[in-house]
């Protein structure tokens, strides 16, 4: 599905059947994950921090080998250390207050370990430890087990807060006074602006990948209506029709393949990434490609790589529109746990994968779309509503979720991220690629459907504006339940009946439902059963 449009191969070659393989594997990877709008927790607990006198918050972490949660909020006086301002040494006798009030000792980041800094701190009397990191950024705080053990007493609460609460501290603070803080247990909201992103991109998404899919007819239907001299995108790859048999046989594979994942994902977590790198930089590539062949349409006659004896062809566009997306591919690999700004070039390519899907494989009538649609909204629904009755806990969500390392940003990457708004740490909300991937095959085969009906993109006569609006209030409905239920919803509960049951209530309205049915002819296009 994802190989290269421009890579002339042996249909039996080894390295063919090896890179099928893998991209069964990614459109596995892609179909099953239809959970929309989860969210994780970071590997470690957060809190908020101000001064007593002010409502301005600033972000803190908690470290891990501190006191349980807070039970509620507290206020202390912040104590400096007069000599060591890093606390890597014994505090001086006397810094301490020996009031009832709690006392919170105040260190920069550096020179020892934050687990020393605790050690010095706790013998010294105080109750809480905040340590001011060098910048905004906020990290985990842990300890080696065995030194853990070696203290042989419960840690005091130790937390982390950037270098601006500080500045702001000493700023909004009369030096003549004792500084004074409130800390706070963090909760997170269920709503945030940016759902409206998400739907939005999401809707954006399903247009663009049918609008890509559909440009032979495109091609047809404005030659037929204005002469226009509008060529279609070249292929070289049949396209791949989703048959009946297919379709059926979601659920179990589908299923297994979530299973696996369930069960064994901590074990094959850098084949899934791997596989997506490849998929993803293929999928780039030929987006790269058909852009480079509308600027520069000569490139594409021009060969870069011919070597006969595999029957590979590569043409100077191919080759340009594969470097950009090695570049992005590579990048995000290596920087995928470190960098805030991994989730965008995340994003990126998994935008590469959706477009790509939707011009390969396709759906060429509503009752193999029913079939498909159908199976796979009851798959969502059993996955994340019922499957806490078999398991620990909901299968899809779990999967969706799985944080596979210290870092937070190592996560499955088979989903769209987008940092939350109106949360002050921005953690993401995820949704699932198989939530465009699957209403997007059936609104790119409506798209086609009104190009060779000769309808065009008309929302009183067509099919595909009413499926588009459709897609984007089921998102939205999705946004709405999860905020009641204040869960992770299964988007196709929503979706499933917002697109498909439209287009079969104005399929039987018009008088088109038996045309559907049929649909688009398959004699016009060349292609294989997927």
């Amino acid at each position: 599905v994802f190989a290269h449009q421009h890579l002339q191969l042996k249909l039996f070659s080894p390295f063919f059947l090896a890179l099928r393989i893998l991209t069964m594997m990614m459109v596995w990877l892609i179909v099953f994950n239809v959970c929309a709008y989860c969210s994780w927790s970071l590997p470690f607990k957060r809190i908020f921090v101000e001064l007593s006198h002010s409502t301005e918050k600033f972000p803190g972490v908690v470290s891990d080998y501190s006191k349980d949660a807070l039970s509620e909020s507290f206020e202390g006086n912040i104590v400096s250390h007069a000599s060591d301002p890093k606390g890597c040494s014994e505090w001086p006798s006397g810094s301490i207050s020996q009031s009832k009030s709690i006392n919170i000792g105040m260190v920069e980041r550096g020179v020892c370990t934050f687990f020393d800094k605790t050690k010095f701190a706790q013998r010294a009397g105080l109750n809480v430890l905040m340590v001011v990191s060098n910048d905004e950024s906020l990290e985990p705080m842990g300890v080696d087990e065995e030194a853990l053990k070696a203290w042989n007493q419960e840690a005091i609460l130790t937390f982390m807060v950037p270098v601006s609460f500080q500045s702001f501290m000493n700023e909004n603070t009369d030096a003549s006074t004792s500084m004074q803080i409130r800390v706070t247990e963090y909760k997170s909201t269920i709503y945030d602006s940016g759902m409206i992103v998400m739907v939005l991109v999401a809707t954006l998404l399903v247009f663009l990948g049918a609008y890509y899919s559909s440009d032979t007819e495109r091609e047809m239907y404005d030659a037929a209506n204005s002469g226009s001299s509008y060529k279609s995108l070249r292929r070289t790859v049949p396209v791949q029709v989703i048959n009946n048999q297919m379709a059926w046989s979601f659920v179990v594979v589908a299923s297994t393949g979530l299973l696996v994942l369930y069960f064994f994902v901590s074990k094959i977590f850098i084949v899934i990434v791997l596989v997506f790198c490849m998929s993803a930089t293929n999928g780039l590539s030929n987006i790269f490609t058909h852009f480079i062949d509308r600027v520069w349409p000569d490139l594409q006659h021009h060969p870069f790589i011919d070597i006969p004896a595999f029957e590979l062809n590569l043409t100077v566009s191919d080759f340009l529109g594969l470097i950009p997306a090695c570049i992005i591919s590579l990048t995000w690999f290596w920087i995928r746990t470190t960098a805030t700004f991994a989730w965008m070039l995340q994003n990126v390519m998994c935008v590469g994968l959706l477009l790509v899907l939707q011009r390969t494989v396709r759906l060429t009538d509503i009752k193999t779309a029913s079939i498909l649609l159908s199976t796979a909204f009851l798959y969502d629904i059993f996955w994340v509503f019922i499957s806490p009755m078999f398991f620990q806990s909901s299968v899809m969500v779990a999967v969706a979720t799985y944080n596979h390392g210290d870092s937070a940003n190592d996560t499955l990457p088979v989903v769209l991220k987008f940092p939350r708004i109106d949360d002050i740490f921005h953690h993401h909300m995820i949704l699932g690629l198989g939530d465009i991937a699957l209403p997007g095959l059936l609104v790119s085969f409506l798209l086609r459907y009104d190009y060779v009906n000769k309808t065009g993109m008309s929302i009183t006569k067509g099919y595909f504006v009413p499926a588009l609006i459709g897609y984007a209030v089921g998102m939205m409905l999705t946004d709405i339940n999860l905020v009641l239920m204040q869960h992770g919803q299964p988007a196709l509960l929503f979706l499933v009946p917002c697109t498909l049951g439209t287009t079969y209530v104005l399929a039987y309205k018009r008088g088109h439902l038996n045309s559907m049915l049929y649909g688009i002819n398959k004699s016009s296009t060349t292609t294989n059963s997927i």
